[in-house]
């Protein structure tokens, strides 16, 4: 019996890290911009909060995480296909 090694597998593991170190990134330098804003006022028996939104997300953002996502899923395809015996 072959042994597995899986390395398909940790290979796009590895991408997706890369993808998901590259988006924390990007998150930070977008946060640093702050895009939110709350602002909360007092009543005398309530209180309100309001979510001022300055600027969208970066599309950027939906692309690497897509891109990491991808990576995962497809790690996933791999360590099925090497797990699976192919001698029919």
């Amino acid at each position: 019996m072959e042994k597995m090694t899986f390395r398909g597998a940790r290979q796009k593991i590895k991408r997706a890290t890369v993808h998901i170190d590259a988006l924390e990134t990007e998150v930070e330098k977008f946060r640093q911009t702050q895009p939110v804003r709350i602002v909360v006022q007092q009543y005398a028996r309530s209180r309100t909060w309001t979510v001022l939104i300055a600027s969208r997300a970066p599309l950027g953002l939906s692309l690497i995480l897509g891109d990491a996502i991808h990576n995962l899923r497809a790690s996933l395809d791999l360590l099925a296909a090497e797990y699976v015996p192919n001698d029919r």
